[in-house]
């Protein structure tokens, strides 16, 4: 089972950021983000939701990584993620990815 520092510094490796970028973006102390990376500190859930607006994530995700939520099956994670992506579109968009996804199953 990976620990939410292992986890955090994955994040920031694929996307090639440094702990300072990650502080900027997420509006955190270096001090915090330093205790997390290390071992020291669990994030409470102001710090979840400030990394999964830094990540674009949603913040259900962050919480379940950061042992907040319980772990979900893979496909609840998925519909998660497939609803905050849903819900941040225009509502043009929205009605143009149901059609799409109509389409592809066939019923559209």
């Amino acid at each position: 089972m990976t620990t939410f520092d292992q986890w955090l510094e994955a994040e920031l490796k694929q996307r090639g950021w440094k702990p300072a970028d990650l502080t900027f973006r997420a509006n955190l102390g270096a001090g915090t983000l330093s205790n997390i990376l290390n071992g020291l500190r669990n994030p409470g859930p102001e710090v979840c939701v400030a990394i999964a607006g830094a990540f674009d994530y949603p913040p259900e995700k962050v919480f379940r990584m950061a042992g907040l939520l319980p772990p979900a099956p893979d496909p609840a994670e998925d519909e998660e993620e497939l609803v905050y992506l849903f819900r941040r579109l225009t509502a043009e968009r929205r009605n143009l990815a149901l059609q799409t996804l109509r389409a592809w199953l066939g019923e559209g």
